[in-house]
């Protein structure tokens, strides 16, 4: 059996079947993570700040689908401007189980990450590792202090395939999120992270999969490389 995507095309997308994979997974979305995290001092900057309080009837938890996500695309590069870091873009939709769980990754969460689908809590475990705090602590630091992360919808929402247009990410977009990439200052795209290159995957006693996360050495090298590429050709 293959390994599973992180995500999902945005034209098959179906809240029903992302809700199966995500069972099938131990797997999680629409909730908040309550796995351990030692944070950075200065947490990781994302936009939107806040979301549309009607939309999804307020359970949509980093993504707004009724907002012009020009809008948010504009506002996230002034913020990575005034903060001297790179815009990160984590191109998506509120159903897709990995964009949710890069969000944790990225903010430093680890071990189990409990949710609540449809009123279902359900759980997703990673293998134990004996420096596993401490290198997601450390991944979390690192992109607190060379991004600013902004969600970007692009299956409902206003605007989202248009930012892909304005920032020439649309060429590279195969249509499976989530989408990660980066911006230099001019808004213009310089990469994005390679799905197959950072996933990781576990298996059960029965060879099914128990768990598909991130490797986060591989994580942090993949956005070091959009770093040092948004950087290139100086950064007045």
């Amino acid at each position: 059996m293959g390994a599973l995507p992180l995500g999902g095309k945005l034209q098959r997308g179906g809240l029903a079947a992302l809700v199966l994979a995500a069972s099938l997974l131990c797997g999680a979305m629409f909730g908040e993570a309550h796995a351990q995290a030692q944070l950075p001092a200065q947490p990781l900057i994302s936009l939107p700040t806040s979301l549309f309080k009607d939309c999804l009837n307020g359970r949509a938890k980093i993504y707004d689908q009724c907002t012009d996500q020009g809008a948010i695309f504009a506002a996230a590069r002034a913020r990575a401007q005034a903060e001297d870091k790179v815009l990160l873009v984590a191109f998506g939709a509120e159903w897709c189980v990995w964009c949710h769980i890069f969000d944790a990754y990225i903010r430093g969460e680890h071990g189990s990450f409990h949710y609540t689908v449809e009123g279902e809590a359900v759980a997703m475990s990673e293998a134990e590792q004996a420096a596993q705090a401490q290198e997601a602590a450390g991944l979390a630091s690192f992109a607190a202090e060379r991004f600013v992360l902004a969600h970007i919808e692009g299956h409902k929402a206003p605007g989202g395939q248009a930012v892909l247009e304005q920032a020439g990410a649309a060429p590279f977009f195969d249509d499976w999120i989530p989408f990660i990439f980066a911006v230099d200052r001019e808004g213009q795209y310089v990469g994005h992270v390679l799905a197959s290159q950072v996933n990781t995957r576990i298996d059960g006693p029965d060879g099914k999969p128990v768990f598909q996360g991130y490797d986060r050495a591989a994580l942090r090298l993949a956005l070091q490389e959009l770093h040092d590429a948004a950087r290139e050709g100086g950064w007045d």
